[in-house]
């Protein structure tokens, strides 16, 4: 079995379940049990049903990626004509901070490239241009759907993700703006995190020279104090770095050129996180349903596409093996070959069925669950 025909498999379900609207059902954001609108779920199956397209050549699946895509660009999505309305929430914002918005660009932005869809890509331009860089915290701020600023994101992953959408996008449209942004904050890691290798976190620092940083919040990979780590905190901190080296690993895949690859912090943030979890393969598969680790984040599809991207900038040995293992166990753990969904042993199916997207860069790859499922001889971390 080779992971294309897994997509277009599962692309095929996932016509059966796509809305008349274009959208699809909708997820709880996993173990943070948010209360979601489509956005989500309708995006990451845009590029799901996209890739089966550029496999099969159907227009069946162009046909349903376009739906999706016209749906999260409908006037209700965007109420205020600001952002993106990701979540609904009488405690937290409602535009899912910047993880939100970027995982609704992703679509627009890689499938308005690709079929040449100009009102696609004129909404992330203007979206990507209403989000303000803060240049001299080398970080994003938030935006919330009625024009709220809520101040500088603090969670890496989100600062990284929407840096990659403008990355991405502003090397396309030739953008001095949107590159430079983006480039910047590659450019401002070193001063804004700090890899903490005996816990596998990666922590915001604050500047001496800056108060701004002082007294953050920090949830996910961003750690409050590195004293009060608990187990719990690790876990979830732990679940993201998958997550984190997913986003590098787009943002090298698309735009390896430009010169910040070569700082040396930014070098070493991306190899020892890897390193990290490599060297600690299977790295809690099966843990548990509730986990931030492959119920929720599908690590076995982030190293494997971190592996292939990572191949000669991180000089990373046997990477064929490594590419082949990780896949096959997201799949034999998590992928019921039933009903074609990504959607066993999790609490939120409809977030991780929609998550196989993630795999869409990767080569076609041969998937051997049975195989790599006995190696383990079930010692799991």
């Amino acid at each position: 079995m080779k992971l294309y025909d897994l997509i277009v498999n599962s692309a095929t379900r996932g016509l059966e379940l796509q809305y008349k609207n274009g959208s699809f059902p909708k997820g709880k954001n996993g173990p943070w049990k948010d209360n979601d609108t489509y956005m989500r779920t309708t995006a990451h199956w845009a590029q799901l049903l996209y890739k089966a397209y550029l496999i099969t050549t159907e227009d069946k699946y162009l046909r349903g990626a376009l739906r999706a895509c016209n749906y999260l660009i409908d006037d209700e999505n965007r109420p205020n004509n600001f952002t993106f309305l990701c979540r609904i929430s009488d405690t937290k914002d409602n535009c899912n901070g910047l993880i939100g918005q970027a995982w609704t660009l992703e679509p627009l932005i890689q499938i308005g490239i690709k079929e040449k869809k100009d009102e696609y890509i004129n909404i992330s331009k203007n979206l990507l241009e209403r989000i303000p860089f803060n240049k001299e915290q080398y970080l994003w701020e938030t935006i919330d759907v009625d024009d709220t600023n809520r101040g500088c994101h603090r969670t890496i992953n989100q600062q990284l993700w929407i840096s990659v959408m403008s990355l991405i996008l502003g090397d396309y449209l030739k953008d001095d703006t949107l590159i430079n942004n983006s480039t910047n904050f590659f450019l401002g890691l070193s001063r804004n995190i700090e890899w903490l290798e005996y816990e596998g976190l990666i922590k915001h620092t604050t500047n001496k020279r800056d108060n701004f940083l002082k007294n953050i919040i920090k949830k996910a990979v961003l750690k409050e104090k590195v004293k009060a780590s608990t187990k719990e905190m690790q876990v979830l901190s732990n679940g993201y770095l998958s997550f984190i080296l997913h986003g590098f690993a787009l943002a090298y895949d698309y735009c390896s050129e430009y010169s910040f690859w070569q700082d040396a912090s930014l070098y070493n943030i991306i190899k020892q996180a890897y390193n990290f979890l490599d060297n600690r393969f299977p790295f809690g598969y099966l843990e548990s349903d509730k986990g931030f680790r492959w119920a929720y984040n599908p690590v076995g599809i982030e190293m494997a596409y971190a592996t292939q991207v990572f191949d000669k900038y991180i000089s990373i040995k046997d990477t064929s093996e490594k590419t082949e293992k990780w896949l096959s166990l997201q799949i034999s753990g998590y992928y019921d070959f039933n009903n074609n969904l990504m959607n066993r042993n999790t609490i939120d199916q409809n977030i991780l069925s929609s998550r196989l997207y993630e795999s869409i860069n990767l080569k076609n790859i041969e998937i051997k669950p049975e195989y790599w499922s006995a190696k383990l001889e079930n010692n799991y971390e």
